[in-house]
């Protein structure tokens, strides 16, 4: 297997993006990581591909595989240390047997690294919400006077799932990030009893992230009503379907999203590295 590289994403796009979107589902954060690395050109180190049609995007110091059955990344890790430089490899995500070969290479070559912490997730995906009983309350975007509380569910949420925040932004700074692009919804009245975030679009989905509702709320069905509204509403605004990840070690939370709808359609696994 070679692996050739390419550090002009805006050209590899023009030539490559139908393929990926023919797992449009599969590939969604993968196809979220290109459009950020095209708004900001400076987070990118380059793209790799190789004759079987892998692809891994080298993405402000996380590398991110498509959807792909490539079976060896052993050729990839030189090529990819020569556009590395001085900034160090955080994180690979990708299907299960990729994102696994390559952590496992990528540790051989790297004896000064660990493996930081790992996420076993099932990538589901819904195109039809079922009928489920809801709760009393409302559904509505967040409001920009709520911020400061929805940061809170922020740390929270990222502490409860182990999956860290974005890069250099606060929890506030996400929370009013997301209210103004209209990204971030709750369920609740006055005030909010559940919330739902959503993001990665491509032209036929979107994907459903950061369900949180807190301890003193929960088993009420809150945040199944929370994430079967915003599904409903993305598809009544025209998107085919919704993807969401949800943890592997947690079959109940896959269950809860089966009720409403969502199947699962792979496994990806995502390794996050640090120095001993």
């Amino acid at each position: 297997m070679t692996w050739k590289a390419q550090t002009d994403i805006a050209k590899f796009m023009i030539e490559s993006e139908s393929f990926l979107l023919e797992h449009e589902a599969q590939n969604n954060m993968l196809l979220q990581a290109f459009a950020r690395s095209l708004q900001n050109p400076a987070t990118t180190n380059a793209v790799f591909k190789d004759q079987n049609g892998a692809i891994a995007l080298l993405f402000n110091g996380s590398l991110i595989f498509n959807e792909t059955r490539a079976n060896s990344t052993v050729e990839l890790i030189p090529v990819i240390k020569d556009f590395l430089a001085e900034r160090p490899l955080k994180m690979v995500m990708g299907p299960e047997d990729v994102a696994r070969g390559f952590a496992r290479e990528w540790l051989q070559t790297n004896k000064n690294l660990r493996l930081d912490h790992e996420f076993s997730m099932i990538l589901q995906k819904l195109d039809q919400v079922n009928e489920i009983r809801r709760p009393l309350g409302q559904f509505r975007r967040a409001w920009l006077e709520e911020a400061d509380l929805l940061a809170t569910w922020f740390e929270k949420f990222w502490l409860d799932t182990g999956v860290p925040g974005e890069a250099g932004l606060t929890a506030k700074e996400i929370a009013l990030q997301m209210i103004h692009s209209k990204q971030l919804f709750v369920w609740g009245n006055n005030r909010p009893a559940s919330m739902v975030g959503m993001g990665g679009s491509t032209p036929k989905g979107i994907r459903v992230h950061s369900v949180y509702t807190p301890p003193d709320k929960r088993s009420k069905g809150l945040a199944r009503a929370t994430v079967a509204a915003l599904s409903e509403l993305q598809l009544s605004q025209g998107k085919e379907f919704l993807v969401l990840y949800s943890d592997a070690t947690k079959p109940a939370n896959a269950a809860l999203y089966n009720q409403i709808g969502y199947k699962p359609i792979a496994n990806h696994f995502t390794y996050f590295f640090s120095s001993k």
